[in-house]
């Protein structure tokens, strides 16, 4: 198996069910203290905790909704030991914006867990390098 395999497999299996809104199954995959940071409009930081994502997860079960795309681009991988971070590209309706992820994994007793994700809207990449001075380029 290529690089990395074991990780890849996780972030499939957590990606089909978070698309199907399957909270009691997905509690296991996260580490207790895990949450979502999201940049909210007012351009702050704000935490969803992992009950508050599992609960919308099981309204959503709940109300019938029809499951998420499963639109992911995994761009990167980096492992040090037993914590990594995967760099994602992620759609998950035709009616919203793409994001970009960032889900920090930690493994404990042999299986990877997500320990905090962070979400951004995907960038603008005819601008994504404005950030460096010029000549940096």
């Amino acid at each position: 198996m290529g690089a990395h395999s074991d990780i890849l497999a996780f972030l499939d299996r957590l990606s089909e069910m978070g698309s199907h809104f399957r909270a009691d199954e997905m509690d296991a995959m996260y580490t207790e203290d895990f949450g979502i940071w999201v940049l909210t409009p007012a351009g702050a930081v704000a935490c969803i905790t992992k009950e508050e994502m599992l609960q919308r997860l099981r309204s959503l079960h709940e109300a019938g909704a029809p499951p998420l795309l499963m639109e992911r681009r995994v761009l990167r991988i980096d492992q040090h030991g037993d914590e990594a971070t995967a760099i994602m590209f992620r759609r998950m309706s035709d009616h919203g914006d793409p994001v970009y992820l960032a889900l920090h994994l930690k493994k404990t007793d042999g299986k990877w867990r997500a320990g905090s994700k962070t979400v951004i809207p995907w960038p603008n990449r005819d601008n994504s390098l404005d950030f460096l001075p010029p000549g940096v380029r």
